[in-house]
C-alpha cells in the first residue's frame, strides 16, 4: 500500500512538476512579500536538522540514493551490460557537473554584483566580520538545488512505473511477449535471476529517493516563503528548469548522448 502511494506521488510527470514549481515560486513569493510570515518556526532556523544534514549535503544524498537506483535498474534492463550501465550512470555525472557549474556561477554573480554597506570592504567575509551588510543579487541556490533534484528524481524514477511488467512476462514465460521476444535463452535466464535479486533493493532505493523528494519539496516551501527576494528565487527556479529541460527533453533524446532512463535490451516500458 505504501509503495503504491509512493509510486503515485513520485511518478507524477516531470513536465507538470516543472510548471507547478514555477507557478508556486512566483505566487508564494508574492504572498510572502505582501504579508511577511512569522519566522518563529523550527524549519525557518538555518541550523535546523533538515537544513544542516540534508539540504546542505543535498547533492550527496541524491547522488547516493538515485545513483544506486540507476545502477541497479539499468543492470537489469540492459541485461548486465556494464558499458551500458555506466552510460546510464553517466547522466548522474553530467547532473553533478551542471550542479557544480551553476553553483559556482551563482557565487561569482553574488560577488560581482555585491557591495558592502561599509564602503571600505570589498569582500563579503570581511564586510560581515566588521559589522557591515553585503548587498548583492544572490541567486537562490536552494531553489535551484531543490527543484533541479526533484525534476531529476522524477525523470530517473519513472523506470519503476512498469517494473512489475518484467515479473509478469518472466512468470508467464511467453517468449512472444514484447519484453522477451528479442531475448535468447541465456538472457531470459539472466533476467529471472537478477530481477529477483535486485528488485527488493530497487524498491528500497525507490522509497528512500521518494522520501528525499518529499523532504526537498517541504524545504522548497520554507525557502520560498522565508528567504531571498522574488527575483532571486525565480532566477534559481528558471535555471533549474532549463537545465532539466535541456538534458532530458533535448540532449538525451539525441544520438551520441547517454540516452533516456529505461533504454535497454529489456523493453518493458510502454513509453519512454
Amino acid at each position: 500500500m505504501m509503495l503504491h502511494l509512493f509510486r503515485n506521488y513520485m511518478l507524477f510527470p516531470a513536465e507538470k512538476r516543472a510548471i507547478i514549481y514555477v507557478v508556486f515560486v512566483m505566487l508564494a513569493s508574492i504572498i510572502a512579500d505582501l504579508r511577511p510570515l512569522s519566522r518563529w518556526h523550527y524549519f525557518v532556523r538555518k541550523d535546523n536538522i533538515f537544513n544542516l544534514y540534508f539540504v546542505k549535503w543535498g547533492w550527496a544524498w541524491v547522488f547516493t540514493f538515485l545513483g544506486t537506483f540507476i545502477v541497479l535498474t539499468s543492470y537489469v534492463y540492459t541485461i548486465g551490460n556494464l558499458r551500458h550501465v555506466l552510460t546510464h550512470f553517466f547522466r548522474m555525472i553530467i547532473s553533478t557537473f551542471i550542479w557544480w557549474f551553476c553553483v559556482t556561477i551563482f557565487v561569482h554573480v553574488e560577488k560581482r554584483t555585491g557591495f558592502c554597506t561599509k564602503k571600505s570592504y570589498a569582500e563579503k567575509q570581511l564586510c560581515i566580520m566588521n559589522g557591515g551588510r553585503w548587498l548583492s543579487f544572490d541567486v537562490s541556490g536552494h531553489c535551484f538545488l531543490l527543484i533541479y533534484c526533484c525534476l531529476l528524481m522524477a525523470e530517473e524514477l519513472r523506470v519503476f512505473k512498469y517494473w512489475d511488467h518484467i515479473k509478469y512476462a518472466l512468470d508467464s514465460n511467453n517468449r512472444d511477449s514484447v519484453e522477451l521476444a528479442h531475448l535468447n535463452d541465456a538472457e531470459v535466464e539472466f533476467c529471472k535471476i537478477e530481477y529477483g535479486r535486485c528488485t527488493s533493493w530497487i524498491r528500497l532505493f525507490f522509497v528512500c529517493t521518494t522520501m528525499l523528494n518529499f523532504l526537498w519539496e517541504v524545504m522548497l516551501i520554507v525557502t520560498v516563503l522565508y528567504f531571498h527576494s522574488l527575483a532571486q528565487k525565480f532566477a534559481g527556479t528558471v535555471i533549474a528548469v532549463c537545465c532539466w529541460y535541456f538534458t532530458y527533453r533535448v540532449w538525451y533524446r539525441s544520438e551520441g548522448s547517454p540516452g533516456l532512463p529505461g533504454v535497454g535490451k529489456l523493453r518493458y516500458q510502454t513509453t519512454l
